[in-house]
This record gives structure tokens, sequence and C-alpha cells, in this order.
């Protein structure tokens, strides 16, 4: 069977290569032994060849004001990543534009199959120790994780994006047995990772599609519906509150504290140290892998987990704000043309960016690409979806 040569396998191609060097350089150690300037090289070239795609196939049939619109967007990424010297969003940016006209449920049927074929990979070379990885363990007090040849204990994270993943491209076929199936294997993995956060998010994902899969509330379905419009807003807004607020002599702040293993103390720490700016703002995170490796110590320590409270400290209010105003707009969009299940989706995606940083991570996130839908709107289009 021979592939078709089209702008659409050509973007998918690029898109997943993009993935891989992305999971290969900033994730796992195998990375760590490959040159990274050579990995960086292979991702631009892949964002090139998508900027290609969309200035041959897509420019012609945008309007002038539009265009407009979305040059000034990105002169805005391209300003606020020299100031972070970061040009990551700008290729994400590219990235979201070229897959105009492309079916998402195939670009993330793509992303599944590869990413997931990929993080197995890697396992296998770190079980099977084919690339030594001196850090396969991590211990801090009582608590053991394994890496499985990752860093920063992301294993689990992957774990969350390909259940959430698998239940947006199944859930119309899905049975009781799948939803036990995805419990069972997610207490397995916290078994071995003891990531709580993953397992939490894991399991309200599971259980929230469980309620989409067969209406076993009315109510609470259309309250997901209604919610998922402010649910970044609300939890961003929350989770700063409590972070620079927090004080360990206030007995439920505390203990808010522990559950959370400790993330408001350090987002207030960051909070105070690094404050709060308009434009991006070069910020040297510290988190535990390189503290086990040595390289700092745990009073070093300054990593933000919660998504918000980074994308704020990294990349500065104006972005953050017109961020959570795109994920406002996106959801809206779905609930105007009724597809439910990308607010469900939305929910999920909100409440893990509470307490982890890979929101704005497209190898987490592909979810990302949705926001062509708003940039790139489709007039004559009027999709409809079966609730």
């Amino acid at each position: 069977m021979k592939l078709k040569i089209s702008w659409e396998n050509i973007y998918l191609i690029s898109l997943i290569v993009f993935l891989f060097v992305t999971i290969l350089s900033t994730t796992t150690f195998l990375g760590d032994k490959l040159n990274d300037t050579f990995l960086t090289f292979i991702r631009l070239i892949c964002v090139l060849i998508v900027g290609l795609k969309f200035l041959i196939c897509d420019l012609n049939h945008i309007s002038k004001k539009r265009v407009l619109l979305l040059l000034a967007i990105g002169i805005f990424l391209c300003i606020n990543s020299l100031l972070k010297h970061n040009i990551l969003f700008p290729q994400y940016y590219i990235l979201i534009l070229g897959s105009r006209n492309i079916s998402f449920k195939k670009i993330a049927k793509f992303v599944l199959i590869s990413e997931l074929t990929f993080v197995l990979f890697i396992m296998f070379l770190d079980v099977f120790q084919i690339v030594p990885n001196p850090y396969s363990t991590f211990k801090r007090g009582d608590i053991i994780r394994q890496s499985f040849g990752f860093k920063f204990n992301t294993l689990p994270q992957y774990f969350w994006f390909f259940t959430l993943l698998y239940l947006y491209l199944k859930y119309d076929n899905l049975k009781i047995f799948h939803f036990v199936f995805l419990i069972l294997f997610h207490f397995i993995l916290y078994y071995f990772t003891n990531s709580r956060n993953e397992l939490f998010c894991s399991l309200f994902s599971i259980i929230l599609m469980l309620n989409y899969r067969y209406r076993i509330s009315t109510k609470l379905h259309h309250f997901i519906l209604f919610i998922s419009r402010y649910s970044m807003i609300i939890l961003s807004f929350l989770f700063g509150l409590l972070s620079y607020f927090y004080d360990p002599s206030i007995p439920w702040l505390e203990r808010i504290n522990k559950f959370s293993s400790n993330r408001l103390q350090y987002t207030n720490l960051a909070i105070h140290k690094y404050k709060f700016h308009f434009f991006a703002n070069v910020i040297v995170w510290i988190g535990l892998t390189s503290v086990y490796a040595g390289s700092y110590t745990m009073s070093d320590y300054n990593y933000v987990d919660s998504s918000y409270l980074q994308i704020l400290l990294d990349y500065g209010f104006l972005f953050f704000s017109l961020f959570l105003y795109g994920f406002y707009r996106l959801a809206k969009y779905h609930v105007k043309i009724e597809n439910g299940l990308m607010c469900y989706i939305i929910l999920c995606i909100a409440v893990h960016s509470f307490n982890s940083p890979q929101l704005l991570m497209i190898a987490y996130n592909i979810f990302l690409l949705q926001f062509v839908e708003i940039l790139l709107p489709n007039k004559k289009e009027k999709r409809k979806y079966n609730e």
C-alpha cells in the first residue's frame, strides 16, 4: 500500500517528527546523549515544512483582515519569546495554523499511536538497560518512583494524555470494561511512579467521560458544558489566590500545601521572588531531576508545578490573559456547534493544569491545535455533533 503524497500527510509526518524530537530532547535521559543543536535543527525543519504548507495551501483562502490579525499575533509571540529566550511557542503557532483543513480526529489518532509507541520504546530501553540510566529509581524520603527512562517523573503525565486522547477518539464505542481497565491501569502505574496528581486527574477524566458516554447525570452534563468556558479562568484565579496568600501558620492552607506536595509553598516563594510582569520574564527553573543528579540542592529548588502560575510568571500577564481568553473562546465555540465532547476535554485539561505544568507543552497537549478553530474559523462550515 503506497502512502499518498499530499500536504495533509506531509503535515502529519512533520508533526510526528517534531513531537518525537521534543519528547526525546526534553523529557528522556536518552536525549541527553544526543546533540541538542541537531535535535533543534530537526524541529525547525519540521516547522518550516508546516509553514510552507500553510503559505501554499491555506493563505490564499484567508481574508486580508484575518491575515493581519494572524501576523500581529505572530509578531507578539516572537517578541515575547525573544524576551524569554525561548522560540518554542512561535513554532507551536505555526503548527496550529498549519493544521487548517485537516481533521483533528485524524491528527489525534496519529499522535496517540505514534507517541504511545515511542514512549513504550523508551520504557523498553530503560527496563532492559539498553540505555544506561543512573536515575532509573528516584527516592525522596519513603517515596520511591520508577522513571522508566523519563525525567521529572513525566511518564504518568504521558499516560494521562494518552488516556484523554483514547477517550476522545473512542467515546462512542466505549464500554464499561474499557473504563474499568483504564482505572486499574492507572492504579498500577501509580504503584510504580507514585504520582498522586496524575492518578487523580486520570480518574477524574475517566469518570467525567463515563458521564458523557452514558448520561448518568443530565444536570452534571449541562453544568460541564457551562463551566468548561470559565474553568481555566476560575482555577487559575483560585490557585493564584491560594499560593499568594499561603501561610504555613494557617492550618487549612498548610493541609492543602502538604496534600499537594508543597506546591503552594514553592509557588508562593516564586511569586515573591520573580514577581508578575506584563511581558515575558527569564526564569531558570530547577526541578527535582537536577537535585537528584547532584547539580543543585533542595534549597535551590524553585519549580512551579501549576501550569497557570508558571505561564503567568514565565510569559507575563498579557500572554497569560490572551491564552485564557483563547480557551474561553474555544469552549464557547464547541458549545455553539454542540460538540459537548470537547467541552469535557477542556475541563479535564483545566483540572490537570491546576497542579501540573504541561498545559503549554504540545507533546502532552495536542489539543492546542484546536486553537485553529478560533484563529481561522470556517464560516461556511456548519458542523453538528450528536449529543
